[in-house]
């Protein structure tokens, strides 16, 4: 059996990856996953058409893809959703693109995502985290599974352009915007001192 093209996305952001450790919250065995955002416009989101196209023609030359699953056919791509002041989702006017790959070898044995930085040096315990803007080296494969049809999008390989720190968010825990509400600045943060400090240790130890 030939092998699956591998192909190379153009640096795009990271959207909830999961790419440095898998995962398991649905599948014990793991999922190395990632979403990378696109403009509605980028050239990529053409070349990946042809991509998904060339997979769904394999697909109905096998009587996999038949017009009544064409319906259902399921696509790798989404519009990409946030939750406004409401807390209702609305479409940002970007696209989704999902690239997953087991963490586990058809023998059962563990699998490690490749993971390179911008200089192509390999890389390791290093959290890739949203935001971050990275590559990714992918193969695309049709399936149908019962009444499931469409084309995946293998993840291969990873390759870093700039990391992405950590950082709590209120849209995190679920909060939305509130319009014309107070906006935090650094300069209302005020300074803890060592008089703060030592006054609050006394406090504590009268109870």
């Amino acid at each position: 059996m030939p092998k699956n093209k591998t192909y190379a996305t153009p640096k795009s952001t990271a959207v909830f990856p999961w790419i440095t450790k898998p995962d398991t919250r649905f599948d014990a065995a793991g999922t190395y996953k990632t979403g990378l955002a696109f403009e509605e416009d980028a050239p990529f989101l053409a070349e990946l058409e042809e991509i998904v196209e060339a997979e769904k023609v394999k697909l109905r030359k096998s009587g996999k893809l038949t017009k009544a699953k064409e319906g259902r056919f399921h696509m790798p791509i989404k519009p990409e959703t946030t939750k406004n002041a409401e807390g209702e989702y609305e479409e940002t006017g970007r696209l989704v693109v999902t690239f997953k790959s087991k963490a586990q070898w058809p023998d059962g044995s563990p699998k490690e995502m490749k993971v390179f930085d911008a200089k192509g040096k390999a890389m390791k315990g290093v959290n890739v985290f949203g935001g971050a803007e990275i590559k990714v080296a992918f193969s695309a494969s049709g399936y149908s599974h019962g009444a499931n049809v469409g084309v995946a999008l293998y993840m291969n390989a990873v390759q870093v352009i700039n990391l992405a720190s950590k950082q709590d968010t209120g849209e995190s825990f679920g909060f939305g915007v509130e319009e014309g509400g107070y906006e935090f600045k650094e300069a209302d943060a005020e300074d803890e001192s060592a008089e703060d400090i030592i006054t609050t240790e006394a406090d504590d130890e009268e109870f």
